[in-house]
């Protein structure tokens, strides 16, 4: 046998056994990462399940004396973690998964519940807070601006960490719940931004919606109070 030839078999030999050992890492690499993908989702469902089940009994007991809770924000906090974690379960199963969408429902009528319980707290406890319920929709063609603007309301929220309460609501969303607050405020549109009661359609920027609050910085609430003088 001619000694290139040989060569050659050798080194296409090595090039196959190479290749295949690299696609069977591969193979096996990929089934490790879509098996602790799907551990990773699962366990993220059993907690959201777990962790609206406590809140629902949280707001059971809160309601019954309301205005015991009036310095706490436990449980507007617990639905801000549900909700960040309901984000990253969009982002990984899609905005239209059935599961997400069945999680995302119950969600916002948990968020529904705490709005009404903060309204009563501002009314029988003389609490002064502000309440925004802001509607978007996961559409982006039908609302190019409301990614934008859930980051200024993001931002918003942690600049007045215990006297602004932002919820957000998938106006299309199957929930009756939900719709009726759409037709309650009228929001025909995404963006759709209801501010202690007064709808804004369109897109809001910061120093307009902060010009809307009752609880913003002190210099700011000094003009409102010449203004109103």
């Amino acid at each position: 046998m001619d000694p290139r030839k040989k060569a050659d078999w050798r080194k296409y030999l090595l090039i196959f056994l190479v290749t295949a050992l690299l696609f069977g890492a591969g193979v096996v690499l990929g089934t490790m990462f879509a098996s602790k993908k799907v551990s990773t989702l699962t366990a993220l469902q059993d907690d959201l399940r777990t962790n609206t089940l406590d809140i629902e009994t949280q707001f059971a007991i809160a309601e019954q004396d309301p205005c015991t809770f009036v310095n706490t924000s436990t449980l507007a906090d617990q639905l801000y973690e549900i909700g960040t974690k309901l984000d990253y379960l969009e982002s990984m199963l899609g905005k239209d998964d059935e599961y997400v969408l069945r999680l995302k429902k119950y969600y916002s009528i948990l968020e529904v519940r705490e709005w009404l319980f903060e309204r009563k707290v501002r009314e029988e406890c003389t609490v002064k807070k502000d309440l925004i319920l802001y509607f978007y929709s996961r559409e982006e063609s039908a609302c190019p601006t409301c990614e934008e603007q859930g980051f200024i309301l993001s931002y918003l929220r942690k600049k007045y960490d215990t006297t602004l309460r932002i919820y957000s609501f998938d106006k299309d969303i199957d929930s009756e719940a939900i719709k009726l607050l759409v037709r309650q405020y009228r929001i025909t549109a995404a963006p759709g931004i209801v501010i202690n009661g007064a709808p804004l359609l369109g897109f809001q920027t910061t120093d307009e919606i902060e010009a809307l609050l009752n609880t913003g910085p002190p210099a700011q609430n000094e003009r409102l109070t010449s203004a109103a003088e």
